[in-house]
This record gives structure tokens, sequence and C-alpha cells, in this order.
């Protein structure tokens, strides 16, 4: 996701891989079969990874084809196996990006007719391997998907509000906000639960993926099932208790039934603890603590209730969140500057298509002299 990259950088550092590089919406990194099991295991915001095969240049529609029916692809997955390819197109002598999928699938089928008669199974819906087609003026790139489906679904969510966040930006949030997961947490507008969910993992040291069962990549040719089990196990030895408290509340009394029963799904009920309520009402959890949320933005509410509703939660941080650090993302920055509050940080992110704010404010004790902006 566009303002994670650095984020998930580190990640796959962190996890063994070498010569990194940050691009746009995507990293760039190397590293043996160990280090793609583990990204795909174990970073929290990746969305895929992906395998190259070949990068080439071509001139006609017929260059892609030619190329693509000549690639090995019988040395990647056998004829029986369900496929999918996805192609991303802009600038080139394409003009659909359906059409180049097309293209695409019809000389993989037709280099497996060849060599055995019979042709691959094309899914759209359950594939076993997905290619990744990207296309852009001259030069084509054709990688296989490792993750398969997306790797935002973590497959704890049973359940979603209106407007469930992201799992994938949750974390991503979770991570910006330097949280050292020794100081209680607590979401106030927690919705569907996603970012306790993020943050009762993350502070348990706990896979991103530990409940999905399926990767596409164990549809390969060399999938290495001991290797694979091997990641598995030495994740799974590392998982703990957490360190701190980790709490959530919502106004909205099937927000709250919605997050509870993920919680439960996600198996982390005894780390995460709810209540009912509105955050003006309530108490802090904790003497100190860490507040990352994602309030309502004006999106479904009028502009002149947003207003109220941000003046109204920073009298409140103000007046019982001393020595805490609050993060809000929103995408209405105008209503933000209702807080009352001077960001000590901002960092400018996308949820799906909103361009948004996350800010971090830092409450103190006492008075203290603000610079201007």
């Amino acid at each position: 996701m566009k303002g994670l990259e650095p984020v998930l950088a580190k990640e796959l550092a962190d996890l063994g891989a070498t010569n990194i590089e940050i691009g746009t919406r995507a990293v760039m990194f190397e590293g043996d079969q160990k280090v793609m099991y583990r990204a795909n295991y174990e970073c929290r915001t990746a969305l895929a990874i992906l395998k190259p095969l070949v990068d080439f240049q071509i001139k006609t529609q017929e260059d892609l084809y030619n190329k693509v029916v000549n690639m090995a692809w019988e040395k990647q997955f056998c004829v029986d196996t369900k496929m999918m390819v996805e192609s991303f197109c802009m600038d080139s002598v394409f003009t659909h990006t359906k059409y180049v999928s097309q293209r695409v699938k019809d000389a993989i089928c037709d280099h497996f007719r060849r060599l055995f008669h019979k042709r691959p199974y094309v899914d759209l819906e359950t594939p076993d391997v997905r290619i990744d087609v990207y296309l852009y003026k001259n030069r084509c790139v054709i990688s296989l998907n490792s993750s398969g489906d997306s790797l935002y679904r973590r497959n704890y969510r049973i359940q979603a509000n209106q407007a469930p966040m992201n799992e994938v930006l949750a974390a991503g949030l979770i991570a910006l906000s330097e949280w050292d997961m020794k100081t209680d947490f607590y979401d106030p507008m927690c919705g569907s639960g996603t970012l306790l969910i993020e943050a009762a993992m993350k502070a348990c040291n706990m896979p991103a993926q530990f409940y999905r069962k399926k990767f596409a990549f164990q549809h390969w040719n060399d999938f290495d099932t001991m290797l694979w089990r091997q990641v598995q196990e030495q994740a799974v030895e590392n998982i703990g208790d957490p360190e701190c408290e980790i709490f959530g509340s919502d106004i909205c009394e099937e927000n709250l039934y919605i997050a509870e029963q993920n919680i439960k799904q996600s198996r982390l009920h005894k780390d995460i603890s709810l209540s009912l309520g509105d955050f003006l009402k309530l108490d802090p959890p904790a003497e100190k603590g860490m507040i990352v949320t994602n309030p309502p933005y004006g999106v479904r509410l009028e502009v002149e209730d947003l207003i109220e509703m941000y003046k109204n939660v920073g009298d409140k941080l103000k007046k019982d969140y001393k020595n805490w650090t609050a993060w809000f993302i929103s995408s209405d920055v105008d209503a933000m500057k209702n807080f009352g509050l001077h960001p000590s940080k901002k960092i400018e992110l996308y949820n799906g298509a909103l361009l948004c704010k996350f800010q971090k404010f830092e409450l103190y004790e006492g008075s203290r002299k603000k610079s201007k902006a």
C-alpha cells in the first residue's frame, strides 16, 4: 500500500531479504526459497509476494504471445493445475488489460497442449497458480504470485461492519506508530476490531498468516514441504504472551459484537479487553498508553457533526489522557484541526481510495508552549 513501502522494506530485511529496493507501492528484494516462504507467512504489510520469471521488451502484440508460448511453463507447475492470469497494462501496444491476460493465458495453454496434448484449467475464482503480467510501454515482466489470495486476508475476520479497515493498513499504522508492545494499547473506536487483533498478533509475535492454510507456492513444482514446515514451526515457536494490555471500545453495540466474534475467531480473546460505550464518557483504561484509532470520516457523517465530534475528542484527550500518545487516521484533514492539538508527526496514507493523514498527538501533564506550524 502507498505509504507503507518503508515499513515493508524493514520487515523484509528482518526476515533475511537482501538487495532491498523501495519503489512505488512495491518493494524489490532478493532471497532464497526460505525467505520467500517467510515473507508470505510473517510479513504484516505485504499484499503479495511475486517471483519474477522473465523481463523482456515487446514491439507488437505477437511479441508477447511468442515469448510466453516458448517459456518452460512445465518446470513451474503441472498441466493439471488450475491457473489464472492477472495483468497490469499502461501505455503499451495493448489497449486493454483483459486482452493481455487472454493472450498470455492462450500462450501458456498452447505451450502445454504442444507437450501433453492437454491444457491447464482456467479458474478465476479459486486458482492454484496465479501468473502476474506487468506491461508498461515496451517492457513486460511476467511473475508467479507466490501468495495466491491477497495477504490482507488473514482469515480471522468472520464478520465486518460497514467500513472495515484493511488488515494490512491496520498493521502498517501500528508499525508507523512505533508502538513498543510494552505500552498499553487502546482503540476507542474499534469497529470490527481489526486494529486490536493486529496489535495483539504483533504483541504475541504471531505470524501474520497464522490462520491461513493455502498459498499459491504450494502448487509449484519446486515446493519444498519440509522447508515450509520448518518455516512454520520456527515462527510458531516464537509466539508468546503479550507484555501489555490491549483495550478496545465502541459506542455501537453491533460493532462491538462483531469485534467480539472476530477476536474469538482469532483466539486472542484472552489478550484483548472490550467495553461498550462512548469514548467521550468512558474513563481511560490505563494511566498511560498508546491510542491508535480510525474515527468516522466525513463520508458517512455531516460536516457539522464531524467537526463537533473531533472537537469533543480533542477536549477529552486534553482532559483525561495526559501522558498518552494518540494516533488518528482520517481523510478529513480540516476536521482534524478541530482537535485543538498540535500534531507532532503527519504521515500521508491511503485508506482504500481515500487519501488520509495519519497524525500523532503527544499528550502531557500541565502546559507547554506550542511552536507555530
